[in-house]
């Protein structure tokens, strides 16, 4: 999966601004990208250096959305005056995030997820950071696809976050863009190692072959995992030859 640095990414976006020629300032809040998850916790770590994701991949034979850690930003100033018992109001908490999802087909859907998150304001020219979980490819969405047998291409999600300032102001960010690639069955692999009796019959099922899985974060989502994590539920991982998408 193609990964950005954060500079690379701030660099885009501000590319991306002065072409468009918006006058509206949406800088106080902004989303800094998608955050690279690593498999060994699954843990979203925001972070001023962390590495993000250009593009996501979803595989619609095992995931009904594809969830993503955005990492946002907040550039409002620090309020808060202990001396003056002044209580702190530029700390935001995060509420949802809302957007348009544009199809493999060309189709536009528009969604709004509900989403958790706490940031706090910038220290100095640095902005504070945090992360919140966002389904961004509503289940609605791939259904529709799947009715119309076109559940591969590539889909866009071009939508922003918002939430309320601890001062009792609503915020909202600007517009991202995020491009994920949509496939059926892609991301499972065939080890050798799952076909035990080496007989050229996959035996993915096998209890002993899933002892020593890599970890996976989201099924379906982003990172490739062996057949027998999936073969207790799908046919298409007992074997290559049940997968009429796998890429051999």
């Amino acid at each position: 999966m193609l990964r950005m640095t954060r500079t690379a990414i701030l660099t885009a976006v501000s590319l991306a601004a002065g072409l468009s020629g918006c006058a509206d300032n949406d800088s106080s809040l902004f989303i800094e990208g998608v955050l690279a998850i690593s498999n060994t916790d699954c843990v979203a770590q925001p972070d001023a250096d962390a590495e993000f994701l250009a593009n996501g991949l979803l595989d619609v034979l095992f995931a009904r959305g594809y969830v993503a850690a955005v990492q946002v930003g907040n550039q409002l100033t620090q309020q808060g005056n202990r001396e003056k018992l002044r209580t702190e109001t530029s700390r935001v908490q995060l509420e949802g995030a809302k957007g348009t999802v544009f199809d493999v087909l060309g189709g536009e859907h528009e969604f709004e997820a509900l989403a958790t998150g706490f940031v706090h304001p910038a220290s100095g020219t640095d902005p504070g950071v945090a992360a919140m979980f966002v389904n961004l490819v509503p289940a609605d969405v791939i259904d529709q696809l799947a009715d119309a047998d076109a559940v591969f291409g590539q889909m866009a999600v071009r939508f922003k976050v918002y939430g309320t300032t601890l001062g009792g102001e609503e915020i909202e960010s600007g517009d991202f863009t995020y491009p994920i690639a949509v496939c059926e069955g892609c991301l499972v692999d065939y080890p050798p190692d799952a076909n035990v009796n080496m007989s050229g019959e996959y035996l993915c099922g096998n209890p002993t072959d899933t002892a020593d899985d890599e970890p996976v974060c989201h099924y379906g989502q982003d990172q490739r995992f062996p057949c027998s994590a999936c073969a207790a539920s799908f046919d298409e991982c007992t074997s290559p030859d049940m997968n009429p998408y796998y890429d051999r």
